[in-house]
C-alpha cells in the first residue's frame, strides 16, 4: 500500500514536473517574442528621433521659405485651370437649365392651347346638340 501510494505520489510529483516545463517553455517562447517586439519598436523610435530632430532643425519661419518661379507659376495655372472650368461647368449646367424650362414653358402653353381649343370644341358640340335637340322637339 505504501508502495501504491510512493507510486502515485511519484506520478504526481512527474506531472507537475511535466506541466511546470511546458509553462517554462511557453514563458521563454512570450519572452523571447517580447524581446523582438521591443527590439523592434526600440528601432522605430530611435527613427521617429532622428525625424523629429530633423524637423526641429528646419527653419521655424515661415516667411522665410522660398519657392521657386516655376512652382508659383504651376500652382497659380492649374488655380486659373480649375476655377475655369467650374465657371465652364456651371454655365454650360444654366444654358441647359434654361433650355429645359424654356422647353416646358412651350410645352405648357402648347398644352393649354389644346385645352382651350377642346373645351371650344366641347362648347361648340354642346351648341350643336342642343340645337339639334331642340329642333327635334319643335318639329312634332
Amino acid at each position: 500500500m505504501a508502495e501504491r501510494r510512493m507510486g502515485a505520489v511519484l506520478q504526481m510529483v512527474d506531472q507537475n514536473h511535466r506541466m511546470a516545463e511546458e509553462g517554462h517553455h511557453r514563458l521563454r517562447t512570450d519572452w523571447r517574442a517580447l524581446e523582438r517586439r521591443v527590439e523592434s519598436l526600440e528601432a522605430a523610435r530611435v527613427a521617429a528621433d532622428v525625424r523629429f530632430t530633423k524637423i526641429e532643425s528646419t527653419p521655424g519661419d515661415v516667411t522665410k521659405l522660398q519657392f521657386p518661379a516655376r512652382f508659383v507659376a504651376a500652382l497659380c495655372v492649374i488655380c486659373v485651370g480649375y476655377g475655369a472650368g467650374n465657371y465652364a461647368i456651371s454655365a454650360r449646367l444654366e444654358a441647359n437649365m434654361m433650355k429645359a424650362i424654356e422647353q416646358q414653358q412651350a410645352a405648357f402653353k402648347e398644352l393649354k392651347n389644346r385645352v382651350e381649343l377642346s373645351q371650344i370644341e366641347m362648347n361648340t358640340f354642346k351648341e350643336n346638340l342642343l340645337r339639334d335637340l331642340a329642333g327635334v322637339r319643335r318639329q312634332p
